[in-house]
């Protein structure tokens, strides 16, 4: 997952001008990401449920 400051610096070197392979070598992030981020920076990565989420009401209950 990568953080908003992440994507912020994505989109600003992009309207600066710079190629999509530099600004992947520079932030140390894949030309795939910086492809998926350009084409919806808003987008929220998929909210993940802990694995334990099943059992806290079993729990609480002890």
């Amino acid at each position: 997952m990568i953080r908003q400051s992440k994507k912020d610096a994505i989109l600003e070197l992009k309207n600066t001008g710079m190629s999509l392979r530099k600004i992947a070598r520079t932030l140390k992030v894949s030309r795939n990401t910086i492809t998926k981020i350009l084409k919806d920076p808003d987008e929220a990565a998929p909210h993940r449920e802990s694995r334990h989420e099943e059992h806290v009401p079993l729990i609480r209950d002890l």
